[in-house]
């Protein structure tokens, strides 16, 4: 994944295989794209690619996390000088 703000946060999801047909490799695949993509600003391809994610885990934490904000921002573009972080509003 390429370095995209200027400090490193490593994140960590437990992942148990749920058997041979389950695809974790396309889903984190996926996220890490979609994520890529977010940081960008290229909010309606980083939609698409974290809703891909939810076709495979509909349960998917931070996947629905992203969707949420992708249509936010979709709403309502991010200021000029956005630095990929979000505020968080509510508790």
């Amino acid at each position: 994944l390429p370095k995209i703000l200027d400090t490193w946060l490593d994140l960590f999801e437990l992942m148990q295989e749920k058997g041979p047909a389950f695809k974790w490799e396309e889903l984190v695949k996926n996220f890490d794209e979609g994520f890529v993509k977010f940081h960008k600003k290229e909010f309606q391809a980083s939609l698409e690619l974290f809703n891909k994610c939810l076709n495979i885990r509909p349960d998917d934490g931070p996947a629905l996390l992203y969707v949420e904000r992708c249509q936010d921002y979709l709403k309502e573009m991010p200021p000029e000088d956005w630095d990929g972080v979000c505020e968080m509003k509510t508790k």
